[in-house]
């Protein structure tokens, strides 16, 4: 691995490392503490090497040979730290790729970007769109009307809006009070406009168009109101985006808007064409056994739809310098097993994720018994929008660490984020729905304890997620705080590690 990976710098960040070591040599047996060695650096320089070779493969699509080899890079790291059992597991997978679109609006030709997964949402294989001369039909702006059964037959165009929790607000009804008073919380909140925590993940738009489909609408033009001045926003595979459809700025809705208002009625000519295809996907797995087979899974997503910087060759490269980290503590200071795994599917519906549960937790297999999935993802510098542009700051993008872990795990988790900026512990009770946004949902789901590290930077989707967005200042010091937390869930009780229940 000399082609890919560089030598770790000896310099660490903040003397955070130094910090780690020490506390490994504290609670290491007294017999051993003379002959152990310090685990291997968490340098934040070696990190981010391992970003730059997973952005220089491409857009790590799913069934791509870029996704390939993302996961073979995170194999031969594996190997090369002398993780055992390391091995990639394959899933189905569906991919949906547009191969033209375009969008006329009263005979003036509009900038648009097709909307990921429209038109063939959950249709047969193969082709899908529209003829080769467009669809051609009413423009109807939803916005502006009350009444859905004018929408038959028609191309409707409406405003997509970002989902936000208002953590404070939330927070007051669902979060004991030592939480809230949390210094860490309170920093947080601080670091938050109005107390509001922007999510470019939930959106407005598949609730749109599922209204505007039942309506009998045969096409969408979907507005960014909320966006900085781009179309390329790449969403996940949403349920119900069931006929074809197209992104548009701010700005571009606000033409198409003055063209329909000029008029009593205008027609648009939307044009897209692609394929609906079977591929398939990796997930890598390595393990570092360890004194009992009680598992600590450690986790993040491979795959991105454009250069995925910060989505998620970052949570990514946090996942490799762990592995390498732990992969030079003895076994006996080990106290329970560690599996490092990077999953496929993120963005074409998670089958990966699902295929991971079914066999490493509900068929427990080999013996394997994960106790709690810490994950992590999405090492951001923030961003915000100035007048539609995108204007990205020198400070780290405030960051949540979701969990449903007990009273003891908190404290762990406090401990080791004490240094960390614009960060706070949050129960995932908070969340408005049962769904945890975040790459941890399914292992949420299957009833795993889960501490998932994240951030939603407004860009998380767009190409405009390039190297430059990660926050290098601090892929060390969140690489050592979870390298603080994975150590001492070593020593916490089975039962301390789940959410008490009433």
């Amino acid at each position: 691995m000399a082609d890919v990976m560089s030598t770790a710098d000896p310099t660490l960040c903040n003397g955070c490392y130094n910090k780690l070591a020490q506390r490994w040599r504290m609670i290491a047996p007294e017999r051993e503490r003379n002959a152990m060695d310090a685990p291997h650096p968490l340098d934040g320089n070696r990190v981010f090497d391992h970003v730059r070779q997973l952005v220089s493969l491409g857009a790590r699509r799913t069934g791509t040979a870029a996704g390939r080899a993302a996961a073979e890079y995170v194999a031969k790291s594996f190997d090369a730290f002398g993780l055992s059992n390391v091995s990639i597991d394959r899933s189905a997978s569906t991919q949906w790729d547009a191969s033209a679109h375009d969008l006329c609006v009263a005979n003036q030709q509009i900038d648009c970007f097709p909307v990921n997964h429209s038109c063939a949402a959950s249709g047969p294989l193969g082709p899908f769109g529209t003829r080769e001369t467009g669809l051609t039909r009413r423009l109807i702006d939803m916005n502006r009307t009350t009444h859905y059964d004018s929408l038959a037959d028609a191309i409707v165009i409406f405003d997509v809006r970002f989902g936000s929790i208002d953590v404070d607000a939330v927070s007051r009804g669902t979060v004991s009070p030592s939480v809230r008073q949390h210094p860490k919380f309170r920093e947080l909140l601080d670091a938050l406009p109005d107390g509001r925590l922007t999510d470019p993940y939930r959106t407005t738009l598949a609730e749109s168009v599922t209204t505007a489909v039942a309506a009998g609408a045969v096409g969408f033009v979907a507005v960014l109101s909320e966006y900085f001045d781009s179309n390329r926003y790449i969403n996940e595979d949403y349920d119900g985006l069931d006929i074809p459809g197209v992104w548009v700025t701010k700005k571009e809705g606000r033409r198409i808007r003055e063209l329909l208002a000029d008029k009593h009625s205008t027609h648009a000519t939307l044009h897209l064409k692609g394929l609906r295809s079977s591929v398939t996907a990796h997930s890598t797995i390595g393990v570092l056994p360890g004194r009992s087979k009680e598992t600590i899974l450690v986790h993040s997503h491979h795959d991105s739809v454009s250069d995925g910087a910060v989505e998620d060759a970052s949570g990514t490269a946090c996942v490799l310098a762990l592995a390498e980290h732990f992969s030079s503590v003895p076994f006996e200071q080990r106290d329970r097993t560690i599996m490092f795994a990077t999953m496929d599917t993120h963005f074409t519906g998670y089958e990966a994720h699902q295929d991971f549960v079914l066999k490493y937790i509900e068929q427990n297999f080999e013996g394997c018994k994960v106790l709690v999935n810490v994950a992590i993802e999405h090492i951001a510098r923030a961003a915000r929008i100035d007048e539609g542009n995108l204007v990205v700051e020198d400070s780290p993008e405030p960051r949540l660490i979701l969990t449903n872990t007990g009273p003891r795990v908190h404290e762990i988790i406090n401990a080791a984020i004490e240094d960390l900026p614009a960060i706070a512990v949050v129960p995932t009770d908070v969340l408005p729905s049962e769904e945890l946004p975040t790459d941890a949902d399914f292992f949420y789901q299957a009833g795993i304890p889960v501490i998932s590290f994240i951030s939603a930077p407004i860009y998380l989707y767009d190409q405009a997620d390039t190297l430059d967005k990660v926050d290098e200042s601090q892929l060390g010091p969140v690489s050592v705080a979870f390298a603080e937390i994975i150590r001492d869930l070593g020593l916490v009780p089975r039962e301390d590690i789940s959410q008490p229940t009433d």
